[in-house]
């Protein structure tokens, strides 16, 4: 729906202000830089609020970043939302650890292991002649016969 650069299998829009007849190759090629800069697709991971640190245990980073629903903490794949009050930049290290550590026991309780459901027997096969008969259906009433029309004028004799 709007002018854009082809480059490779990638795209990337021209900006509104650009003229798409006046673009050179020096602008189309800064336009796929900055596009290349940014990373791949819509979910960009944007930047975090505050760099906590390292995880004691693995040495991956914690950070808090800003969500859709609000701040959260992220250590490799586990994140935990902010309690209502606390602000991101008040965040410490021991803090993040509690609540990654409250999220990890609360995923470990809700993931309980499957039980083997125990397969049922087939139904025994009804015999054919015990079978019930459906109630016969009553049949339409006849309907009565129009009354004959007193014969028309134009058959007069």
């Amino acid at each position: 729906f709007a002018p854009y650069l082809k480059h490779g299998k990638g795209y990337v829009s021209i900006p509104k202000d650009d003229d798409v007849l006046s673009i050179g190759l020096n602008r189309a090629v800064v336009l796929i830089a900055e596009k290349a800069a940014k990373g791949p697709g819509q979910g960009r991971a944007a930047p975090p609020l505050k760099e906590l640190g390292e995880h004691p245990d693995d040495q991956a980073a914690v950070e808090v970043k800003k969500g859709r629903y609000g701040p959260y903490v992220a250590h490799k794949r586990t994140f935990a939302s902010l309690p209502k009050g606390v602000e991101p930049e008040d965040v410490t290290m021991e803090m993040a650890l509690e609540l990654l550590a409250k999220k990890l026991d609360s995923k470990k309780k809700k993931a309980p292991a499957k039980k083997a459901v125990p397969k049922k027997k087939a139904a025994a096969k009804k015999k054919a002649g015990a079978k019930k008969k459906a109630p016969a259906k009553k049949s339409a009433k006849a309907k009565k016969a129009a009354p004959e029309s007193a014969p028309d004028a134009s058959q007069e004799d």
